[in-house]
């Protein structure tokens, strides 16, 4: 079984739904690093999707919850427990405890709880905990301990503090609110829409009405324009005015 790839063997799942239950996968043979000319070669390094750790770091779990965190609000991705960070199998002692106390410290201190999996896999005589994170839809994910409360990304191989604009982004996406859809300060009545109804009226033989805007996606129920009404605003003098028709 490859990293990063479907299971094919046998393994044990835990997810938020369901608790820990191992079931040992099948073994390969032979001892030590990932070799180059196995089944793991091509994930011999971390990525932007993939962490190696050695063990779980139950004290200062911060290390790789961070990444979890990421991963979630991202495309999603893995850490795998038992694998040093130059790609050599060294195993786990109680792959089960791993997965239990993993399970735990994600539920306890990400917030809200993003979707993950837990599975062990025995390869080369070793075993080892693979948590697969996937793309969440409640963005943004928190970690939230050590008196901070802090959302991450990942930037590379690193899992990095989120930006005023990632956080934007994330908030967007979790929300799930279209660019186009945003509130702008701008009040509908304050523009000019000459263009646009003449336009309109023109392409339907109807005229636009004030509840069109609302329907069209170009203003608030409370007056406010939108990104997508925004877009064709045009300055003339002291005069702002819509001068973009509903094509653009």
């Amino acid at each position: 079984m490859a990293l990063g790839l479907q299971p094919t063997a046998k393994t044990f799942i835990a997810t938020r739904y369901r608790p820990a239950i191992i079931v040992p996968a099948s073994r390969k043979g032979g001892r030590g690093a990932l070799q180059k000319d196995g089944i793991f070669g091509k994930f011999i390094a971390e990525t932007t999707s993939i962490d190696y750790k050695v063990t779980l770091e139950e004290t200062k779990p911060k290390s790789w919850l961070k990444s979890v965190c990421a991963f979630a609000n991202g495309t999603g991705g893995m850490l795998a427990f038992g694998i040093d960070d130059k790609g050599h199998l060294v195993g786990l002692d109680d792959p089960q405890h791993v997965a239990e106390k993993a399970s735990e410290l994600i539920n306890a201190r990400i917030d809200p709880t993003p979707p993950f999996r837990l599975e062990a896999v025995e390869e080369d005589d070793c075993r080892i905990v693979l948590l697969r994170v996937g793309p969440g839809d409640d963005c943004p994910y928190v970690y939230v301990g050590d008196g901070s409360q802090i959302v991450y990304v990942r930037s590379g191989n690193q899992s990095l503090p989120a930006s005023s604009v990632q956080l934007r982004s994330l908030s967007m996406r979790g929300s799930h609110t279209h660019f186009d859809e945003i509130e702008t300060a701008f009040r509908k009545d304050d523009y000019s829409f000459e263009t646009l109804r003449a336009s309109y009226f023109e392409r339907t033989g109807d005229r636009l009405a004030d509840t069109d805007f609302v329907s069209f996606g170009l203003a608030k129920s409370d007056g406010l324009l939108t990104k997508a009404a925004s877009r064709i605003v045009v300055y003339q003098g002291h005069r702002r005015r819509i001068a973009g028709t509903l094509a653009r």
